[in-house]
């Protein structure tokens, strides 16, 4: 079946005539009534019958226009699909990132690039870095946006900044004068940590057991980052977190850095070894993480 003659079969059932099709075509009215008789043959229906000077659709005509005019329409628009993926305006985003980079700092980005590319499907997951790891390997989702995962087979890391832990303090609390603090100081608070940062804990428990000893997490264990706000506002403990969460920090409340360097994590992209060319959506996309995250702390 010719699309072309669709294009034809259609015009003309919008016509008075098939010369007034040619016409609005820019065809010979030989060439409109060969595309017609074309269809006629394939199809083994008559399409049109004279109506005085003039011509209108069959009953059969009428039954196929609209299965025509449905096919066209979903040519045009995959046509227009697929010139929108070669500009990186349409495509699959699929990738996973840690909490709460991909909360914070991803999601914005992601915001702002799907903005004028209403064609673009998302699938972004939340995860740790060992699901995630597994997720590419697998080839489930295309990259990740990770801590660097260390020694892994056909996994490449391409750091892009250094995500540093605060500490979330109340503004009338003795330490809120410090311009810095240390673990040591640290030794007689009440601690506060949440599962949404359960990524970091790696760096947490070894700042924390290298330099307080035993029991590094003599404090209060949450899920939730609101609630961990509420617990410092009503001074019941201290909450350390990274940066981007309480950045401005709630009201009542100041920020303060942890003097010892262990308490930061350098924070980047993962993904499998495959020679093979990225679709250009997803190539946009990262170019954009890349522009984004390299300047909230330059790495070393």
């Amino acid at each position: 079946m010719n699309l072309q003659s669709l294009r034809v079969f259609i015009t003309a059932a919008y016509s008075d005539s098939l010369t007034a099709a040619a016409e609005q075509l820019l065809y010979a009215p030989s060439t409109v009534t060969m595309h017609i008789r074309q269809l006629e043959a394939e199809w083994g229906v008559k399409l049109f019958e004279k109506d005085g000077r003039s011509v209108k659709l069959t009953s059969d005509g009428v039954a196929l226009l609209a299965k025509a005019k449905t096919v066209l329409e979903q040519v045009d628009l995959l046509q227009h699909n697929v010139r929108e993926l070669e500009k990186g305006k349409a495509g699959h985003l699929n990738f996973a990132a840690i909490e709460p980079v991909g909360s914070w700092r991803v999601a914005p980005l992601l915001a702002d690039f799907a903005r004028d590319r209403p064609l673009l499907q998302i699938n972004m997951e939340m995860g740790n870095k060992y699901s995630i790891c597994e997720r590419v390997l697998e080839g489930h989702i295309d990259f990740g946006i990770m801590q660097d995962p260390g020694p892994k087979g056909n996994v490449f890391f391409e750091p892009l900044y250094m995500e540093k832990m605060r500490l979330l303090i109340r503004d009338d609390h003795p330490l809120a004068k410090e311009d810095a603090i240390s673990v040591e100081q640290l030794r007689n608070e009440r601690l506060v940590f949440t599962e949404t940062i359960i990524s970091y804990r790696t760096v947490i428990q070894h700042g924390l057991t290298y330099y307080r000893g035993n029991n590094p997490y003599a404090g209060i264990e949450l899920n939730s980052i609101q609630a961990a706000f509420t617990f410092v506002n009503c001074g019941i403990g201290i909450a350390v977190m990274p940066e981007i969460c309480i950045t401005p920090p709630p009201p009542n409340t100041v920020v303060r850095p942890i003097i010892e360097s262990d308490f930061e994590m350098t924070i980047g992209l993962v993904f499998k070894f495959i020679d093979m060319p990225r679709p250009k959506v997803l190539e946009d996309f990262i170019d954009v993480l890349r522009d984004n995250l390299r300047t909230i702390q330059p790495l070393l």
